[in-house]
């Protein structure tokens, strides 16, 4: 039996074992669960400490110099330094590559243990981890809890904190979510880490369960004003789903000033009026690179049901209308950039995700005559682009993956959490200065870093950076005589 000393070494030299111990069939399944090293790394550090918590409670009742003496370890080794683990079969032992400091700046391929531990509740929400132990609701709560004990003993949980609002928006918007998993993983949030930390991830899940009370409203007001003499001869057809979204609690998303098609732009001004009746002091912002759209094309050889994104409904609408009205029998990419209101690049990312798939070429070049030409992998903006008369595929309904414009997800990310760090820090600095209005810098930094502990744990530098730029905006002053000394002046 291990002591309060041997646990710490133990428990990151025996990962190994703790996989294996379980049995030949349970390390099989974990095997064929750890595919990629995020997987591998959660799944080890999820096993090694339930392992040894287990141990504790089981043989030792529970010491609390123990449980200090794991808890240590884990803080230790999450927050200085990591090892990738190759779980074993039964009987094998472990392998391991060096992955990094947690903390040190990374690329998409290395991220940190925050945003690790994101990834894996994310693919827990989905119901996409396929491992013995999550068959049952009880498998799926006992997973929830390791994952965010583990994240306890992290410096960075700013890291995870947006990196699993991010996910979240995704399922909550491109799936159908699971409401009951995402409250359970949000309550056990909320009971270790504070109401603060999960306060807008919970408005989100608020604004999502509005859509549905939102869309009864608008089809009622709907139903109201095509009775009206004057709104009865331009009604459209198209029907339109609106999630509306406080722009403070979720993720910043570009809003791009596109000119919609005519049918979707009945639908949003309709939208639009509705919306101003209920919320006269809120605005509206269309964020049409979330959305999707459902078209019935007609074809020369059978109609077809297309799920697409806005952009590319909106560019096969447009060029379908000004093909037919041009004369020409066919669109340029410019003169569609112009129509559409977007930057040409983005129109012919679009347009080529559509005129150059390899199983669903939408469009085609034409001529002036309006006749197709020869499939060509480049085109150029004077190019004319039409439907593609000869499209046919034997599914009626198919979707149309959209094209993802190539970005550092990781530096970016890690910019926009560098930049919510300088922002915090400030609240904190001016919030003590403001209820003590002269202080030390020693205890300064002491009560900045326990309001911070939450979220990361400040270095010494960025407190002095963020206190020399809160001087020259003219918050704070230097003592004249004890440079070490501060007041709040403003």
């Amino acid at each position: 039996e291990p002591s309060a000393e041997q646990t710490p070494a133990l428990a990151w030299k025996d990962i190994g074992g703790a996989a294996a111990a379980a049995g030949p069939a349970a390390a099989a399944a974990q095997e064929a669960l750890a595919r990629d090293s995020e997987l591998r790394l959660t799944l080890a550090l999820s096993t090694i400490f339930s392992r040894f918590i287990h141990l504790v409670e089981s043989q030792f009742a529970s010491d609390k110099q123990i449980r200090q003496s794991i808890a240590t370890a884990f803080t230790q080794k999450c927050n200085e330094g990591l090892e990738v683990v190759t779980l074993p079969t039964a009987g094998v032992g472990a392998t391991s590559t060096p992955a990094g400091k947690v903390g040190a700046d990374k690329s998409a391929q290395s991220p940190s243990l925050g945003e690790i531990f994101a990834s894996h509740l994310d693919l827990l929400c989905r119901r996409e981890l396929k491992d013995a132990s999550l068959v049952d609701a009880d498998g799926e709560t006992r997973r929830i809890e390791v994952i965010v004990t583990l994240l306890m003993y992290l410096n960075e949980r700013d890291i995870f904190q947006e990196s699993h609002r991010g996910k979240l928006a995704k399922r909550l918007l491109q799936t159908t979510p699971n409401m009951d998993l995402e409250n359970q993983v949000l309550s056990r949030l909320q009971r270790s880490l504070g109401k603060t930390f999960t306060f807008k991830m919970e408005a989100m899940l608020r604004d999502f369960a509005l859509t549905g009370e939102l869309q009864r409203l608008y089809a009622a007001d709907q139903e109201a004003r095509l009775k009206t003499a004057e709104y009865s001869g331009s009604a459209e057809k198209a029907e339109l789903v609106v999630h509306v979204l406080t722009a403070s609690h979720w993720p910043a998303y570009r809003c791009d000033p596109m000119q919609a098609p005519k049918s979707l732009d009945a639908c949003l001004r309709s939208f639009r009026h509705f919306y101003a009746t209920q919320h006269a002091s809120r605005t509206l912002s269309w964020v049409h690179a979330l959305g999707t759209a459902q078209l019935q094309v007609l074809f020369p050889k059978g109609v077809k049901d297309i799920t697409c994104s806005v952009f590319q409904a909106s560019i096969l609408l447009t060029i379908a209308s000004a093909s037919s009205t041009s004369g020409r029998g066919g669109t340029n990419v410019a003169d569609v950039a112009r129509l559409v209101n977007l930057a040409l690049p983005m129109v012919k990312m679009h347009t080529a995700s559509m005129y150059l798939h390899k199983v669903f070429p939408l469009l085609t070049l034409v001529d002036s005559n309006g006749k197709p030409c020869p499939p060509n992998k480049q085109f150029h903006e004077g190019d004319l682009l039409a439907l593609n008369p000869g499209f046919v595929h034997k599914l009626r309904k198919f979707k149309l993956a959209a094209p993802v414009a190539a970005k550092k997800e990781g530096e970016s990310g890690r910019q926009e959490i560098e930049t919510l760090r300088k922002a915090q820090a400030d609240a904190a600095i001016v919030r003590i200065m403001k209820s003590r209005r002269t202080l030390l810098f020693p205890e300064l930094e002491e009560q900045a870093c326990q309001q911070l502990s939450k979220l990361f744990v400040p270095p010494p530098k960025l407190l002095k950076l963020r206190v020399e730029d809160l001087i020259s905006r003219g918050y704070i002053q230097r003592d004249e005589s004890d440079r070490n000394k501060f007041h709040y002046i403003a």
